[in-house]
């Protein structure tokens, strides 16, 4: 049953179908929201081998009901196509943003989504956005 389930998920996720209810959805078996949060961290500047770089980064905070299955952070900056970096599962996101400009206002969002087993659903939520002059 459960390798079925994770074939379905991981069918929908290749194909871009999404099983997907309402953030906070609950189901009939279930008493408490099922909702996964996450933090989003603020941009910021790093050294990166010797060169400056802005970063943000999403991780899950706290998902009591379902397991995290995707993340994703993006960083960027007014007026200009930004970058996103993905992960799979547990695993925070980072999104590095290059060059580093000072003094101009670079702005983080994140997604993450999660999957429950009963019924077969996922959900996901956005983050964000948070921005800083850095």
């Amino acid at each position: 049953m459960i390798g079925r389930l994770a074939g379905l998920i991981g069918a929908c996720l290749m194909t871009g179908v999404t099983m997907s209810g309402p953030a906070g959805a609950v189901p009939a078996e279930q008493s408490e929201p099922i909702e996964c949060h996450y933090t989003l961290s603020a941009p910021y500047v790093v050294d990166v081998n010797g060169t400056s770089m802005v970063t943000a980064s999403l991780m899950p905070a706290k998902c009591p009901a379902a397991v995290p299955t995707s993340l994703e952070a993006c960083l960027s900056i007014p007026g200009q196509v930004g970058r996103c970096a993905e992960s799979n599962g547990n695993v925070t996101a980072q999104v590095y943003l290059s060059p580093y400009v000072p003094g101009l206002t670079y702005t983080a969002r994140g997604r993450g989504c999660a999957a429950v087993t009963t019924p077969p659903t996922s959900i996901c939520s956005s983050v964000g956005p948070t921005s800083a002059v850095l």
